[in-house]
């Protein structure tokens, strides 16, 4: 039986009435973009593990909304799912975003349990800037300065989905490499490539830190597909559980087809692998 803060759960057609839905949780409350909705699979198992969901848009654009296929895969999994929003650029630069996910990440774990879902086990989840915005979550310590306005430690993550993620904030301000949307959310002020590093998930790669799954396109023409082959090779010397699969020929998003399957297929090996655990 579920029940949360008083909230009374709904079907959402997204789900066909596979799910009890609620939306708009309040994560913080400086603006209206700070929600996020809880997604529970009806014909699951008691107290199911929980994915936070994180949307891309290159920090600027789109909003949770564009996940819902994605969400659908993990409820389908068996998974309960927290499909985030945050302050895009247009109404906050950076580090607004990072803060806010930050922010969620911390308010998921005290309040899963009221959804029926099991706080013990959380996996983050992005693709494009949204999978930046958790492998920063996941990596970055408390010299990051991310945690001002939801002060106290992260909750343990049990692991890292990164679809297409930035993971170099700097190789997206200039040369062959720019883009300007990134440019649109680090900002030109003084400080800016030391925001971008900060920033960056590679900054903060070190022993210790929860597995990855990293799904890219080898034809990625908005994120470089460097930046994976990076992030594999640091993960690596650093001794972090990692998986890196490649969509041969795959450009970012749905922009060129994948062969059927095979993105749904990892994720489902790598949760499986994740509830299978202790």
């Amino acid at each position: 039986m579920l029940a949360a803060c008083g909230a009374t759960a709904r079907d959402d057609s997204a789900f066909g009435g596979a799910a009890s839905v609620w939306r708009d949780r309040a994560y913080q409350t400086e603006s209206a973009s700070q929600r996020l909705d809880v997604y529970v699979p009806r014909n699951s198992v008691d107290h199911p593990p929980l994915v936070i969901l994180v949307h891309g848009g290159g920090w600027m654009d789109l909003s949770k909304d564009n996940v819902l296929l994605w969400a659908a895969t993990f409820l389908r999994a068996g998974w309960a799912v927290a499909n985030v929003e945050y302050r895009r650029g247009r109404e906050a630069p950076a580090p607004a975003a990072a803060r806010d996910v930050r922010c969620a990440i911390k308010w998921v774990a005290r309040h899963a349990g009221e959804y029926g879902a099991d706080q013990s086990r959380l996996v983050v989840a992005g693709e494009s800037a949204g999978a930046h915005l958790v492998l920063l979550a996941a990596f970055a310590d408390s010299s990051a300065d991310l945690d001002a306005h939801c002060p106290g430690p992260m909750p343990p993550i049990a692991g890292v989905i990164n679809r297409m993620g930035i993971v170099d904030v700097n190789d997206l301000l200039a040369g062959a490499n720019w883009r300007g949307w990134a440019t649109g959310w680090i900002g030109n002020s003084p400080g800016a490539e030391e925001r971008a590093r900060q920033l960056s998930p590679i900054t903060w790669i070190r022993p210790g830190l929860p597995p990855v799954l990293t799904v890219h396109g080898d034809r990625d023409g908005t994120v470089p597909f460097a930046q994976a082959q990076r992030l594999q090779d640091a993960l690596e010397r650093n001794g972090v559980p990692h998986e890196f699969v490649v969509l041969r020929g795959a450009d970012h998003g749905p922009l060129a087809p994948e062969p059927a399957g095979v993105t749904e297929a990892a994720i489902a090996r790598f949760l499986a692998q994740i509830a299978s655990r202790d």
